[in-house]
């Protein structure tokens, strides 16, 4: 080996030594302190894996990037229950992201995140086992934000957080999504307001068929957007959507205000199987249960597409609503909208609605289907509905009218609907 080498391989060397000594660097009882004007990064840096990071009251300028196992939070105790906004230690940004966890078991308590660039992300979470806890994330006042969190790693728990003003004129923006590489994530107690969607599953194509988000729980959680936001133009579109997903379950949410951004029909919940960028032949929405759900403010209830009617895609497949209440369902209120209650295209398979019952006026359909003059191969139940005296029941776009064309063009259907519109005579 000659000298230029051996000085080469021994820079190489010394480089290795450096990350090792900050990644074991010594601190007193495994917890490192950042005072008021110092930097949260370098804490990171110089800390042990496995080290608390407890944080002064103030504010921090700077992206943050935790790249190993630490816990981060303020000196202080954290009040128990879900933040309603700014907590003592608060860290800001004009990046991307004003804080991404790429690293393994990264546990950030009582944090709150701004970034003044609106179309940054408050939190972006690709590493393995991150929890979120009584978190606060504060979309620009006057500008809003394009997401709260990007919630893309493989096992993540998210508590007691605080989501707010994550909304853009004529962009998309949400409070919480998931696209790729989201496995094993739980969001309980947590309010989460977002412009178009406040949540969203999909809406880009995973890097491969194992990265689809998959095994997720929302529970108790208020999805939501301000009305405020009518008036400044903001594109507004659900409160919950999903275009792939498989293994999900919502339970005990509130679920708020949608609208007809780019030719949305203001559906509160939308389940529609989307290939996004003709990539992810895979695509697909399957093993969902939503249950004991409170749904308000929207021209419709429920918009369902059982496959991509652009790219190649699976068929939406065992997808249950059970005991929700739809209510302030209006296409003539703020939030406009197509007055159908619930919208089905391109059959899914084995789908349920259990216990549902709708609350509202102007309506003119209750479940409109399109895809009339073919047989309809999926199994369906539709169950103890109670919806509002209606002009169609149910409808079949351009075959028939009636809960009896619907019996008639679906040979499977399991049907039982009460209430003023098991008549469908309006009032």
């Amino acid at each position: 080996m000659d000298i230029r080498s051996l000085r080469d391989s021994l820079s190489n060397i010394d480089r290795g030594l450096n990350v090792l000594q900050a990644m074991v660097a010594p601190s007193s009882n495994g917890v490192t302190m950042v005072t008021a004007g110092t930097s949260i990064q370098s804490a990171i840096d110089r800390s042990y894996p496995g080290a608390t990071i407890t944080v002064e009251p103030g504010t921090y300028s700077g992206v943050i990037r935790p790249w190993k196992p630490v816990t981060i939070q303020p000196t202080s105790p954290i009040p128990p229950g879900r933040p309603a906004g700014e907590g003592p230690v608060i860290i800001t940004s004009n990046g991307p992201d004003t804080v991404h966890v790429v690293g393994p078991d990264v546990n950030l308590r009582g944090l709150t995140v701004k970034n003044s660039v609106p179309d940054s992300q408050l939190y972006n979470i690709t590493g393995p086992r991150c929890w979120l806890d009584r978190c606060v994330g504060l979309g620009d006042p006057i500008n809003g934000q394009h997401r709260g969190i990007a919630a893309n790693g493989n096992t993540c728990l998210i508590s007691q957080c605080f989501i707010d003003e994550c909304r853009l004129v004529g962009r998309d923006a949400q409070a919480l999504m998931g696209w790729n590489g989201t496995r094993h994530l739980s969001v309980f107690d947590s309010y989460l307001s977002g412009g178009a969607e406040a949540v969203m599953f999909g809406g880009a194509d995973p890097s491969s068929s194992d990265r689809t988000p998959e095994d997720i729980e929302i529970g108790r959680c208020t999805l939501t957007k301000k009305l405020t936001w009518y008036q400044l133009g903001v594109q507004i579109k659900n409160a919950f959507e999903c275009k792939n997903v498989r293994k999900l379950y919502m339970h005990d949410c509130v679920l708020e205000y949608a609208g007809t951004a780019e030719g949305q029909g203001a559906y509160p919940i939308v389940l529609t199987v989307r290939n996004q960028s003709g990539t992810a032949p895979y695509s697909t929405i399957e093993d969902v249960l939503i249950e004991r759900c409170a749904v308000r403010f929207g021209g419709g209830c429920v918009n369902i597409l059982g496959s991509d009617g652009n790219n190649a895609s699976m068929i939406m497949n065992r997808v249950t609503l059970r005991n929700i209440l739809f209510e302030s369902i209006d296409p003539h209120g703020v939030t406009k909208g197509s007055g159908f209650c619930f919208l089905i295209q391109h059959w899914p398979d084995s789908m349920t609605f259990d216990g549902i019952t709708v609350r509202g006026q102007n309506l003119t359909s209750g479940f409109y289907v399109v895809g009339a003059g073919k047989p309809a191969p999926a199994r369906m139940v539709i169950n103890n509905i109670n919806i509002p005296a209606v002009l169609y029941p149910a409808k079949i776009d351009a075959g028939g009218a009636g809960w009896a064309a619907l019996e008639a063009y679906m040979p499977d259907l399991k049907l039982n609907v009460v209430g003023p519109g098991a008549t469908g005579v309006p009032s």
